[in-house]
């Protein structure tokens, strides 16, 4: 099997059993998720703060919001490029990424959900990429600092509403 031959493969399970997963059944509400729901055509989000304050169960609290308004499980998409089978997985891969997302989603692009994403060397370019459908060189790609107008905080800046959304030992 090739690299990415397997890499397809790791990233179609990945894909089958975000399909299946359910989410947390009891999450605390957080104010401000709706401003870091994908949109159709609209500017990619940057969601920062500490470890361990929410930002994951915020992406899924976002999920949930588009579910509940009738957005199907196959046109969201969340990846967290910490799972193992993803190990390895770099910007120029993105060609493979783009062609498994139309595989799964079935149609229009997916609305995308990528925890984690700074585990992936050169991860700037692969959303680069993803965001503006482009060519970019991945790995010759400007970091996010650098995208004025394309990768944006939720408004009021990430760090502050997300750091007092949770301490490290409160239960989701």
């Amino acid at each position: 099997m090739t690299r990415e031959e397997a890499l397809r493969r790791a990233l179609r399970e990945a894909l089958e059993e975000w399909r299946h997963q359910e989410l947390p059944p009891r999450m605390v509400p957080r104010d401000g998720v709706d401003e870091i729901i994908p949109r159709e055509g609209g500017e990619a989000r940057a969601l920062v703060g500490p470890r361990r304050v929410g930002k994951t169960y915020a992406m899924y609290q976002a999920v949930k919001t588009l579910e509940n308004q009738g957005v199907p499980r196959t046109r969201i998409v969340y990846i967290d490029f910490e799972d193992p089978r993803l190990t390895g997985m770099r910007p120029r891969d993105v060609g493979v990424l783009i062609r498994v997302l139309e595989e799964y989603s079935g149609g229009p692009r997916p609305l995308l959900f990528l925890d984690e994403v700074q585990a992936l060397e050169g991860w700037g370019g692969l959303v680069r990429v993803l965001h503006t459908g482009g060519t970019v060189s991945a790995s010759r790609a400007p970091p996010p600092s650098c995208w004025p107008g394309r990768l944006r905080p939720p408004s009021g800046g990430a760090t502050a509403p997300l750091s007092s959304w949770a301490s490290p030992s409160e239960s989701f």
